[in-house]
């Protein structure tokens, strides 16, 4: 009994020694090579909101290949939720949108001051200048996620060069 006490403090030393030795070397690594994550990148301007201390850490490994790779899985899994899995590219689909999502006629009785009028008309405009309108849903639920696509989406609004526009980001109950 006593044995493995002491074999478990023993690996707990060890985890401890080798957590430390990780963060000293990105410490390290961050400061003479000057570069940040793509996650730090991605948020650098954005106040980093922490949430309980829960969780458990993990290591992966991957070679050079493996960059492209992550950069299409991400995409895949994430792409729908922040930028969207429904595309308009037309003023039409953007019409019947509005009468199957929110049961809006938007051609008829429609005027300015009427819910859902300015998103309509932000989302019409788009179309006319020649951009693509993505709809996407979040849970209320998933506050973690609202939170990162408000990162996201800010991200992508300083940038100002990529024609990216918020139409109707409140993700609020």
């Amino acid at each position: 009994m006593q044995k493995k006490i002491i074999q478990r403090n023993v690996k707990d030393k060890k985890s401890e020694a080798v957590k430390d030795q990780l963060t000293k070397k990105k410490a390290d690594q961050s400061r003479f090579t000057g570069k940040k994550s793509v996650v730090q990148e991605l948020v650098k301007d954005e106040p980093v909101k922490k949430g309980p201390e829960t969780g458990s850490g993990y290591l992966i490994a991957g070679d050079g290949r493996i960059e492209d790779l992550k950069k299409e899985v991400l995409y895949q899994l994430l792409g729908p939720v922040f930028f969207g899995d429904t595309v308009f590219h037309s003023e039409k689909e953007l019409i019947h949108f509005f009468k199957e999502q929110y049961g809006i006629d938007v051609q008829k009785d429609f005027y300015e001051g009427d819910a859902h009028y300015e998103e309509y008309a932000e989302a019409k405009e788009a179309i006319a200048e020649g951009m693509m309108v993505y709809g996407g849903h979040i849970s209320f639920q998933e506050t973690a996620l609202a939170e990162l696509a408000e990162q996201i989406w800010n991200r992508m609004e300083k940038e100002g060069e990529t024609g990216f526009r918020r139409i109707n980001t409140l993700l609020e109950e």
